[in-house]
């Protein structure tokens, strides 16, 4: 029998504390898995406001967040996946669309959750004229890695991340080195995407 397709749809304002409280039980239960970087990326810092920064996601027009709900209720979060246009790389101009967050908590796994979030984020590759998906994944997310490779999703690069306070010192930089240079930093794809537009 063919699983009936479960309710996916663009995140809302009324969503964001389901998809916080969604997020931290994720991060409860990755302690050394498949999400360890995702927690160490939204445990920082610049997460303290949390709510403020879903809210951000939620109105930036490069960046869509979609849920999957619970077919009998529909404020119900059970998935949630932040999917953003770009092109694979600054050098291979072909368009993609990145998932960077594809979040499931384990009491609702194993139900087609995550398939539902991917197969829209396919829809929406399709409506955007991308010809590639990219997915973001733990490399010692062995089960996760799995799963991605039975769907057709090859190795593409392995990144990784160090704070800019640590590599001066790894590096044996001084700490007043950029303010010294004053360089005015534009970061962001979109920064990068407007550079290309002024060139041309």
């Amino acid at each position: 029998m063919t699983r009936a397709a479960l309710p996916v749809r663009d995140a809302q304002p009324d969503d964001i504390v389901a998809i916080m409280h969604l997020t931290a039980t994720v991060l409860d239960e990755s302690e050394g898995h498949s999400h360890a970087g995702v927690r160490r990326l939204l445990e920082g810092p610049d997460m303290r406001n949390r709510q403020t920064q879903f809210e951000k996601l939620l109105t930036d027009a490069d960046v869509r967040t979609i849920v999957a709900t619970d077919p009998l209720d529909d404020t119900v979060v059970t998935g949630v996946a932040v999917l953003s246009r770009d092109t694979i790389s600054a050098v291979f101009e072909s368009p993609a669309i990145f998932v960077n967050y594809l979040l499931v908590p384990d009491n609702f796994r194993n139900r087609g959750i995550g398939k539902a979030l991917l197969c829209e984020a396919t829809r929406y590759a399709d409506r955007c004229g991308a010809k590639h998906l990219i997915v973001g994944v733990s490399s010692t997310a062995r089960e996760t890695n799995r799963y991605y490779a039975r769907l057709g999703f090859a190795p593409l690069v392995v990144r990784r991340i160090a704070s800019v306070a640590h590599l001066r010192k790894s590096l044996g930089m001084a700490s007043t080195y950029a303010e010294r240079l004053r360089i005015p930093l534009n970061f962001g794809r979109r920064a990068q995407r407007a550079q290309r537009a002024q060139r041309t």
